[in-house]
């Protein structure tokens, strides 16, 4: 075995998108190439595995109701400036897996079949964006990893799935977010510019569209319930503004809605972090019989609960120190795709109530590298609370050594049981800890909220853990670096401004200044009001101190730590301006400070950017701590 090398992630393949007929189980395979990501589908009837498409940028994939087609997306032919994508159909008697072209069009997303298998159902966007001088009248103007979208709507199609004749189902200024379909189509529809986050349920029958929500809800994902009774969403009613947990909610055609999941604490989702996704994970309700499946944040793992629609019984479905990825449920047969801390995901088979793993693509590159597994550790904060973390080190290292604190974004997301390649490169040479502090999710309400609070009890749980797992570990207390991204970018350059803890440091895709944030990042104007004052109603013009407060540039002439500050010039997230007004006032004030700017990439550049990118960022990195840390 060998140290692994920040080039190595091409070796992986990444596993995603398990989609069941209760017999066949359609999946997505990706892998990175130099500058590009290669993508098939493949299919496995529980035994074996092969290969499906052959098109090499094949993904989604979508079965009929009856099982015997499958319809996928594919940017077949595409030049890479080039936006498009078509919506495929094949039959899956052809092994050769040849598929036809119904529709092409740009950003089409979320296919799904009607019941009788007539038609299949997309989302994509409506409108244009002036190509020169651009004339703007609402906000957000873009959208991190979509560019400018300020004259752009996200509206619902359907294509007939023999003839290709495509119909435009809603129109007007409103966005569908989610969607449904049996034999009407139910939406969950975002239709305030200042609040985007808020939506409406409707139903649409034909051409005709009747609002059924009554209530303030921001919804994710919407199923139907058998019969059209009524459906389950995956969404919450803001009473904690944008750090409420998702629940499991039940919304009624005459406008009542209830959360299914009463006292259990948790949240339905999964926000745990990895940078070896093919796609995002699921994060909806898959219905088989009266077993209602969804996944489920749990303090650094992910897994799957069912609750039975008809004695109302709640139960985990999977049991596991992982990240369920990806799920599909057919006449009780459960397909699903799940990481962990030392391994890329994988498909797995339930069908007599044990996890049984049907594929190894990733055995082969994970017995040749040293990976290591990290070591769970819990410890009691200052104040009481208990604080999760986990400390990774290559078993061959030993003695004493330079360690590296990883913090999470979000803050709203968690660390755990889920494969961070990053982590294995750098524990290859230092000792890596990460944890989740307060503002995490994974735990209950209360432990999540921490807006209007940022910098205080966040701060004081991530140096106590650090010093925690000093005391209990091998780490040389004098070689410490810091490295974290969006949120986590924000907790370094605070960190730096607040205490010379850190040896080394470095700040990707950051926040500077909270005033900045919030006219330039596509969430900033509901985001920063919610975050940093502590209500979605509390804006700059009247807490203008204390956005100040929060703002790491405020602080600038106290840091003394070196600092290497990474950002994307496309990051439309947390903008760039970010990252040059903190290095310029650093380096105006005379401080240690080097910034990285990547060209064309956004605010995911460590999960999906370029791949040639993504290597070259490893590896500025390693230099980085290689250089600060091991003198």
């Amino acid at each position: 075995m060998r140290r692994p090398q920040p080039n190595d992630v091409y070796l992986f393949k990444l596993i995603h998108q398990a989609r069941t007929n209760g017999r066949l189980t359609a999946f997505t395979v990706t892998q990175m190439r130099e500058n590009e990501y290669v993508s098939d589908i493949w299919m496995s009837d529980g035994a074996k595995a092969w290969q499906f498409t052959r098109g090499g940028s094949d993904s989604s994939p979508a079965w009929s109701p009856e099982g015997s087609r499958i319809a996928f997306l594919s940017r077949r032919g595409a030049k890479p400036e080039e936006r498009w994508v078509q919506l495929m159909v094949a039959d899956i008697a052809n092994l050769a897996g040849e598929a036809r072209p119904l529709a092409k069009r740009e950003g089409i997303s979320n296919i799904k079949w009607s019941r009788d298998g007539k038609f299949i159902y997309f989302t994509g966007p409506v409108g244009k964006v002036d190509e020169d001088v651009k004339v703007i009248e609402r906000i957000p103007i873009w959208f991190n990893g979509r560019g400018f979208t300020y004259g752009v709507r996200n509206h619902l199609f359907r294509v007939d799935a023999e003839t290709g004749d495509v119909q435009q189902l809603t129109s007007g200024d409103v966005d569908v977010v989610a969607f449904d379909v049996i034999d009407d189509v139910i939406l969950a529809i975002s239709s305030q510019e200042l609040k985007p986050f808020e939506t409406e349920i409707h139903v649409l029958r034909g051409f005709r569209m009747e609002r059924v929500s009554k209530e303030r809800l921001s919804v994710e994902s919407i199923t139907w319930l058998p019969g059209e009774e009524g459906a389950l969403a995956v969404g919450n009613d803001l009473h904690r503004g944008t750090v409420t947990h998702n629940r499991l909610l039940r919304v009624d055609l005459d406008g009542s809605v209830k959360d299914l999941l009463g006292d259990f604490p948790l949240e339905v989702g999964n926000s745990l972090n990895s940078d070896m996704r093919g796609s995002p994970p699921d994060v909806r309700v898959d219905i088989d019989g009266s077993l209602a499946l969804f996944p489920v944040n749990e303090a650094g793992s992910v897994n799957l609960y069912g609750l039975d629609l008809s004695l109302g019984r709640l139960r985990r479905v999977t049991e596991g120190e992982w990240s369920v990825e990806s799920f599909s449920s057919r006449n009780g047969l459960l397909a699903f795709t799940a990481m962990d801390a030392a391994a890329p995901a994988e498909l797995f088979l339930m069908d007599a109530g044990k996890p049984r793993r049907v594929t190894s693509f990733n055995d082969g590159v994970t017995s040749s590298l040293q990976l290591s597994r990290p070591t769970h550790f819990k410890f009691n904060a200052s104040d009481g609370a208990a604080i999760d973390g986990w400390v990774m080190m290559s078993p061959a290292n030993e003695g004493r050594r330079a360690a590296v604190v990883e913090i999470h974004g979000g803050p709203k997301t968690m660390y755990g049981n889920a494969f961070m390649f990053e982590f294995h490169l750098l524990s290859s040479e230092f000792a890596v800890i990460y944890m989740n502090p307060r503002g995490s999710a994974g735990y209950d309400e209360a432990f999540a909220d921490i807006r209007g609070h940022y910098g205080e009890r966040d701060f004081m749980d991530i140096m106590e853990g650090v010093d925690y797992a000093a005391s209990k570990f091998p780490i040389d207390r004098s070689r410490i670096g810091v490295i974290g991204g969006s949120y986590g970018g924000f907790m370094v350059n605070w960190i730096v401004t607040h205490t010379n803890k850190f040896k080394a440091a470095i700040s990707e895709r950051s926040i500077s200044n909270w005033l900045h944030f919030f006219g330039t990042s596509d969430i900033g104007f509901f985001f920063g009001n919610d975050h940093v004052a502590g209500d979605l109603s509390s804006d700059p013009w009247g807490n203008q101190s204390k956005f100040l407060e929060k703002s790491p540039i405020t602080y600038v002439k106290s840091v003394e730590t070196p600092i290497m500050i990474i950002h994307s010039t496309e990051d439309y997230r947390c903008y760039v301006g970010e990252a040059i007004q903190f290095f310029t006032a650093l380096r105006y004030n005379g401080k240690a400070a080097r910034l990285v700017l990547f060209p064309g990439e956004n605010h995911d550049l460590s999960r999906t950017g370029k791949p040639l990118h993504r290597v070259d960022r490893l590896t500025k990195i390693m230099d980085w701590f290689i250089d600060h840390l091991n003198k």
